[in-house]
């Protein structure tokens, strides 16, 4: 029986956001072994599923969900390895740049392994079904622009600082007061990413119904395949990367540079058990 059986999981609209999300748990290990139930919990609103589309997308589920434990995660537990061991010197934004680039690359393998035998079934997807997927989009980008962007410049801004700091500090701990006010100096210039971000998710929304009401042929497949490569910033289901650009890789390295020992062990340790979880998961692969 398939591990999925019991569940009721909608169309993921694709796995890839419920990978996205590992991103943002304390617990990789206990989210990647419930991912199953994440992909539901998270993507369960977009659509409902007949029972053949069930059936064909649990097998779909299974088999992309085995090759990643198999084959991706002990290359993600290698770069966390590599990445902690290059915290032991200076990082530059030429660095940042070449880790955004494999995080990408890991990306877009995912993407082109998992939406190819996927296309089928989202060509299967009745009008009313495609409807459902596209308004509740619709909603979810309404409501993180209101999140994001209500309320004055200055509250905007106040609120992405805050983000920050908070996201800061679970990798490295608590930041001293220069720090803190180096963190809060650069978000005050990012407000425009936040409209920059929501303009391009309603870009994204549009393609994305296009592609859905096209023909079910390979090109079809393909231009889906193109739509959410190139790093999970760019898919409508996601949070704004706020260091993901040249200008956030400078103010990144400068932050890391300033790292005491102890937020450098912090940062190393938070690596490190990423880098177990990884490693434990992948140990199971086939079990």
């Amino acid at each position: 029986m398939s591990r999925l059986a019991q569940l009721r999981l909608p169309l993921l609209l694709l796995l890839l956001p419920a990978l996205a999300l590992l991103a943002a748990c304390s617990a990789p290990r206990l989210s990647y072994e419930r991912l199953d139930w994440i992909a539901g919990w998270q993507l369960g609103r977009y659509v409902d599923l007949d029972h053949e589309q069930q059936r064909r997308f649990d097998a779909w589920f299974d088999s992309v969900w085995d090759w990643h434990r198999a084959e991706q995660l002990p290359v993600y537990a290698q770069d966390l390895e590599r990445l902690s061991a290059q915290l032991d010197g200076p990082i530059t934004a030429a660095d940042l740049l070449d880790w955004q680039r494999r995080a990408e690359a890991h990306w877009d393998r995912l993407v082109r392994r998992a939406l190819p035998p996927a296309c089928p079934l989202l060509h299967s997807l009745r009008p009313a079904q495609r409807d459902s997927i596209l308004e509740r989009i619709d909603a979810r980008i309404g409501q993180d622009r209101d999140k994001y962007l209500e309320g004055s410049a200055e509250e905007v801004r106040a609120r992405a600082g805050k983000r920050l700091l908070r996201n800061l500090q679970r990798w490295v701990g608590r930041l001293e007061d220069a720090q803190r006010e180096q963190v809060l100096a650069w978000s005050h210039t990012r407000q425009w990413s936040y409209e920059d971000w929501i303009q391009r998710r309603e870009q994204w929304r549009q393609r994305l119904a296009l592609q859905l009401q096209a023909p079910a042929q390979p090109r079809a497949c393909e231009d889906l395949v193109s739509l959410f490569l190139r790093g999970p910033a760019e898919g409508a289901l996601h949070r704004p990367v706020e260091a993901g650009d040249a200008d956030g890789r400078q103010f990144l390295a400068a932050l890391l540079a300033t790292l005491d020992a102890q937020q450098r062990r912090h940062l190393r340790d938070r690596l490190r058990d990423w880098q177990l979880d990884f490693e434990v998961l992948a140990a199971r692969a086939g079990s």
